[in-house]
């Protein structure tokens, strides 16, 4: 088993616990990951009305993402916020399809993971790319109670996380495509627009990715909030920033 990338036994503080949750873990990671968006959102908007017209720096888009991080996990944990940093950077010097490629040959390559459960995820992640808005909650609803019946340990937490992120994600981007699309819109005066299919799947093989490589054997202690393991912290952390490149990347190319 592969260690955690910010040690076996890591003590994580969230310096800003202002989104409500009380516990992070793999019920409420997806709840915490749209009010992340929200916020990232929020920081582009007032941005660019800030800047009407003028050019945006690509490392302004860099820093908004750093700030947030430091500001959601505090000084304590450099590796973790690093490591995200530089996925954010990575990736959003990517297509979009290639970012996706590459968390999903991720995915297929890893060896921390068996078989079963990683044919549970890949299927997960194309068929949700299949379903209806109406259909986000049976779908996801019979996909827990097959990782309940299939799996157990640290496979049904990584399956739980994946399951709860990925509704969340199809959800926020159900009801809020229209005003990221509007803020596109509005700031390059061009049709160019985000699907709906294909933001939430960079979001859901971020996050399976980044709680396979987060490592299901350990655990993050969060003084006064709770116990989160590896695979929530990296896994949150990395379907994030694979959200969030798939929402800006339309800004970023057309500033540069």
């Amino acid at each position: 088993m592969k260690k955690l990338v910010f040690g076996l036994i890591a003590i994580v503080l969230i310096a800003n616990m202002s989104f409500g949750q009380n516990i992070l873990n793999e019920e409420t990671i997806g709840e915490i990951h749209n009010q992340q968006m929200d916020l990232y959102y929020t920081k582009i908007y007032n941005l660019l009305k800030e800047q009407k017209d003028q050019k945006i720096k690509k490392e302004t888009f860099y820093e908004l993402f750093d700030n947030q991080i430091n500001d959601f996990w505090g000084s304590n944990n450099e590796k973790l916020v690093l490591d995200a940093s530089n996925g954010f950077k990575q990736n959003l010097n990517l297509t979009l399809l290639e970012s996706t490629n590459k968390k999903i040959d991720e995915i297929k390559n890893s060896k921390n993971i068996s078989d079963k459960l990683k044919k549970f995820l890949l299927d997960l992640i194309s068929e949700s790319e299949k379903i209806n808005s109406d259909q986000i909650t049976a779908f996801y609803n019979e996909k827990k109670e097959l990782a309940t019946i299939q799996f157990e340990s640290n496979d049904l937490k990584l399956a739980l996380i994946s399951i709860n992120v990925g509704k969340s994600s199809q959800e926020y981007w159900n009801n809020n495509i229209n005003k990221w699309n509007d803020l596109i819109k509005d700031a390059t005066g061009t049709s160019q627009s985000l699907s709906k299919g294909t933001v939430g799947k960079a979001d859901l093989v971020g996050v399976i990715a980044g709680g396979i490589w987060g490592g299901l054997g350990g655990t993050a202690v969060l003084p006064g909030v709770g116990t989160v393991t590896g695979a929530v912290a990296v896994g949150l952390t990395t379907g994030f920033y694979m959200s969030l490149v798939a929402a800006v990347k339309t800004l970023v190319d057309f500033f540069f």
